[in-house]
Order: structure tokens, then sequence, then C-alpha cells
């Protein structure tokens, strides 16, 4: 009788051992589509205009990291040639790689024609024997 009542006791213990799950609730989304003003399909243009630089200065890798000494020597022409030409230059360095790779953003606002043709061959013919560097002009980032 004692083995009766262990056998009808131990599935109800187990039952109501179970935690107590919260029931599903289920939602609806409603769904609107908005459509753009003409005026918004112009923003992608603009930002192109804003991530449009005059020249790049690309400092790339093969394995073993940048030429520092190439990026300490343009580091070293920009104060240079901004002291020289009384201009300010400045830059956006844009890091992208693991090994240091760097591409040096130019805009060159703020100087004539003239300074930023000299300012891209000065630096063209300083880094000339350098590896690994790549040069663009008039390029979107």
């Amino acid at each position: 009788m004692k083995n009766l009542l262990y056998l009808l006791l131990i599935p109800v213990l187990l039952t109501a051992c179970k935690a107590k799950q919260p029931p599903v609730v289920e939602e609806t989304v409603a769904v609107t589509e908005t459509v753009a003003a003409p005026e918004a399909e112009a923003a992608p243009e603009t930002q192109t205009q804003d991530n449009k630089y005059r020249y790049i200065v690309s400092f790339y890798s093969i394995g073993t990291g940048v030429n520092g000494e190439a990026v300490q020597q343009l580091e070293a022409f920009i104060k240079q040639f901004e002291t020289k030409n009384k201009v300010s230059v400045p830059y956006v360095p844009v890091r992208w790689g693991r090994e240091g790779e760097v591409d040096y953003c130019f805009k060159l606002r703020g100087m004539t024609a003239v300074q930023q043709v000299s300012f891209i061959k000065e630096s063209q013919e300083l880094l000339k024997g350098a590896e690994h560097i790549n040069y663009k002009e008039n390029e979107t980032r």
C-alpha cells in the first residue's frame, strides 16, 4: 500500500516542480511606407562632396607594416610647407588596416591652384624613393 502511494505521488510531484512559463503574447505591428521628398535624394551627392579630397597619400603594407620613415617625412614636409607658404594644410588621417595602413587625405582648401600643384608635386618628389605609397587626386574617400 505504501508503494502504491509513492507511485501515485511521484508523477504529481514531478509535474508540480516544473517552472511556469509566461504565456506567449502575439503582437501585430503596422508598417507604413514613407516616400522621400525630392530634396532628400540630393543628400548622397552632398555627402560625396564632403568626402571628396583633392589629394590622398596612402601608406600601405604587405605584411611588414607601413614605411614609418616616409610617414614622418610627409608630416615634417607638411609643417615646412605651411611655414614656407604661410598657409594651413589640414589633413585627415584615415586608418584602415591592421599593420598601420593609413591614408592622409587633403582637401587643400584655402590654397591657390598653384600652391596645390606645388604641394602635390613636392610631396611626391620627397617620397619618390619610398616603397608602398599610392597617390590619388580628386578622389572620394
